[in-house]
């Protein structure tokens, strides 16, 4: 018998839900079982602290998968660590791990790579313009703040990045503006 594998156990009871952990342990005596240890620990509030941060963390990535800006994460090589959503219905997950300079011109690059090393050697957030095209080839460009994070020992080791499309937010703005016109 493995003593390090736990069971857990939902008990419901008639108003409440409560949780506990069940560890079998054999007992030897001499080399030779001679019955069982079990120990019950109640993990209830373990278990609803747990079950609560899953909902806000569904809830947080909902968010993230509708807010107008394109949130990324990058390391500071700038590669995409996370992204939530990708222009025209594409998939984060196929360009995550993708290194963000190859999407930009060299003057682009420079951007984005002063952007980095002063967000990291001063700890102050940046923010910049930068051009982008796009997978179908159009033109875009993006007003981007950019903020350090840290790591647990206290050293930054990625950057936080919102972007927000300037051209698709004119586009409104003209289209707005023209049906006001029309009415």
């Amino acid at each position: 018998m493995d003593e390090r594998k736990a069971i857990e156990k939902e008990i419901r009871g008639t108003k409440t839900v409560s949780y506990f952990s069940v560890r079998i342990l054999p007992y030897v005596l001499s080399d030779q079982t001679e019955g069982v240890i079990i120990v019950v620990v109640d993990i209830s509030t373990q278990k609803r602290n747990e079950l609560e941060l899953k909902s806000i963390e569904e809830q947080q990535r909902a968010i993230l998968d509708y807010v107008p800006l394109q949130i990324s994460i990058l390391d500071l090589d700038g590669n995409l660590v996370y992204l939530n959503w990708v222009r025209d219905g594409g998939n984060s997950e196929d360009v995550i791990g993708a290194n963000l300079f190859s999407y930009f011109t060299e003057k682009e690059k420079k951007t984005l790579a002063t952007a980095i090393e002063l967000c990291v050697a001063t700890g102050v957030n940046q923010n910049y313009q930068i051009e982008a095209t796009g997978r179908n080839g159009e033109s875009l460009r993006y007003y981007c703040e950019m903020a350090p994070m840290r790591n647990d020992n206290g050293s930054i080791d990625s950057v936080l990045v919102a972007a927000f499309n300037l051209i698709d937010s004119r586009i409104v703005e003209e289209q707005t503006f023209n049906d006001l016109n029309l009415s």
